[in-house]
């Protein structure tokens, strides 16, 4: 018979995720720690997608932005850590509310830019190549929308694998199996 017990570090865990991720629940346009996170990956997105044509260069911060938790979130459930992929998934719903703010700025353009040219703005420039400009707070809502629901299903899904099933190993029965 398997012993489930509660795992206190997860638990523990999971609550700083949620406290360090409440001012953005309670306004999308908050800056908190992650972001500064997300903007790295952000940038360093534009650069490596700079050679497959204009809107992905556009675009590739977003994508790759994006792509990192997404990746996280596939490698730990490959490794059926799936705690772990709940948190990655609160990381990338975070991360889409990140853009959906961004995106809702194309058309005012007042949130500060790195470089602080606004005319470098990315949806600013992406949305006219499809024409969608104008609906660009629509488009904003439903992103973030989205970002929320992945928020709530990661925490659901990382709180339901807060608890360890099975004996603990001890270092003795993991050097006996090798």
């Amino acid at each position: 018979m398997s012993d489930i017990k509660l795992n206190y570090a997860k638990l523990i865990f999971i609550f700083i995720v949620v406290i360090s991720i409440w001012p953005l629940l309670k306004d999308p346009s908050a800056w908190i720690f992650l972001h500064n996170v997300d903007l790295v990956f952000h940038e360093a997105g534009h650069f490596i997608l700079m050679f497959f044509g204009e809107a992905v260069h556009i675009l590739g911060g977003t994508i790759i932005q994006l792509a990192v938790p997404i990746t996280c979130a596939v490698a730990f459930y490959l490794r059926k850590d799936f705690y772990s992929v709940g948190i990655m998934l609160m990381w990338l719903g975070e991360s889409i509310i990140y853009t959906s703010v961004y995106m809702g700025d194309a058309v005012k353009r007042v949130l500060p830019l790195l470089g602080g040219n606004t005319d470098g703005h990315d949806f600013y420039n992406f949305f006219p190549m499809f024409g969608i400009l104008d609906y660009t707070d629509s488009i904003a809502l439903v992103t973030k929308i989205i970002g929320y629901l992945i928020i709530l299903g990661g925490f659901i899904f990382a709180f339901i694998n807060i608890f360890d099933k099975g004996k603990e190993e001890n270092l003795e029965d993991i050097l006996l199996k090798s």
